[in-house]
């Protein structure tokens, strides 16, 4: 789940039908659901999916969870009969699956495949690296199959902490082993994680990995797409990142839980923040227009006000991410991790890009070179 490019008149739904899941990594953030075996009911799905679907022009859901697929087959099924129930003549509907791919049958994959679905699997990569979640076996025998099937732009997900924090290049190698664009999150700091304090990175510890990572990259000459990154990149060259950390995702997109209730995305959020409930709304407009929206958008705004006043990088990375400040403490200054982060890559990156282009052009990594050949770095 990487992608913030919407059109004007488009949402993006970030989709939990449930909070059961058939795993307990030890970092998930999601544990604080206690894991309910509840689903989200067809009628408030339907409600929602018709809500949507005649409200904009473009509608992307990603089905989240807990882990989605424990929802059933037919229940995917039902998804896209009520999907195609509610949709308009030219109007743009995408599917996208987040699962930790331990239920992925030949059912599912043609399912998916057929009906257009991206999926992308939740798995740290081989061995140790992916110690914190377990079922490596499996879901590596699962990731084999659907690298086999383009056609589901397969991807993934991995979660970086201190037990693999030094493997990245080994976890970039096992993916682009496979041809699977990869994801990199630092270990969210929420849920299950607040009781392995032992396995978080601080700022400085992730970005020196993180770095490392990308001199082994940027000499790659057949990488496949790495976040973030590439989120990175296009922020150094001027362009907008797909990643929703560094950019605003305000109006754009909700998050809806088992139970119906609608948060403003897929993250951690307090109480404060939950928008209502599917069963009570008349349209997704007021969702937007509610006070408890209107409490995010004006302490997103004021943080954004804040960070213009002090910060030169404000223009690259627009305030940062509101959950993340809001699990930080406060919405209205910028979650220290993310603005570090995000800093400390940009100088490195553009640095060790100017060396390569100086000393071992024809080394370096076609997507880096073909930035170069059509703009500048800011930087």
């Amino acid at each position: 789940m990487t992608e913030s490019g919407c059109g004007k008149n488009s949402i993006m739904l970030i989709m939990k039908p449930t909070s059961a899941c058939n795993m307990r990594c030890a970092y998930c953030y999601h544990s604080g659901t206690g894991y309910s075996g509840g689903v989200l009911d067809t009628a408030l799905l339907e409600k929602l999916i018709r809500l949507a679907e005649t409200g904009y022009d473009e509608v992307r859901y990603i089905w989240h969870g807990g882990e989605p697929l424990l929802t059933g087959h037919e229940y995917f099924r039902e998804i896209v009969r009520l999907e195609e129930r509610y949709r308009r003549p030219g109007q743009r509907i995408s599917n996208g699956v987040q699962t930790n791919g331990t239920l992925l049958d030949d059912e599912y994959l043609d399912f998916f495949e057929k009906n257009g679905f991206s999926v992308s699997v939740s798995f740290d990569g081989p061995g140790i690296c992916n110690d914190l979640r377990g079922e490596t076996d499996a879901v590596d025998a699962v990731l084999r199959k659907i690298a086999s099937r383009p056609k589901l732009g397969p991807a993934s997900i991995s979660v970086v902490h201190a037990d693999n924090a030094g493997r990245q290049i080994e976890m970039y190698e096992y993916f682009k082993g496979l041809g699977i664009p990869m994801k990199l999150n630092p270990m969210f700091p929420d849920g299950s994680a607040m009781e392995i304090p032992d396995k978080a990175l601080t700022a400085e510890e992730y970005t020196a990995e993180l770095g490392r990572l990308f001199d082994h990259w940027l000499k790659d000459s057949c990488a496949v797409p790495l976040e973030p990154i590439e989120q990175f990149l296009n922020i150094l060259f001027g362009r907008r990142g797909k990643d929703c950390v560094y950019g605003s995702c305000l109006y754009r997109w909700l998050g809806v839980d088992s139970k119906g209730d609608i948060y403003p995305c897929g993250r951690s959020y307090t109480e404060e923040y939950m928008l209502g409930n599917i069963a009570e709304v008349v349209s997704l407009q007021e969702v937007f227009d509610g006070p408890a929206y209107g409490r995010l958008a004006r302490g997103a705004i004021l943080r954004r006000e804040n960070c213009l006043a002090a910060c030169e990088y404000y223009g690259m990375c627009q305030g940062g991410c509101n959950s993340r400040s809001i699990m930080a403490g406060d919405i209205e200054a910028p979650d220290p991790f993310n603005c570090y982060v995000l800093k400390e890559m940009i100088n490195y990156m553009s640095r060790r890009i100017r060396e390569c282009e100086t000393a071992c052009p024809r080394d370096m990594n076609p997507i880096v070179r073909k930035l170069l050949a059509e703009g500048e770095m800011l930087i």
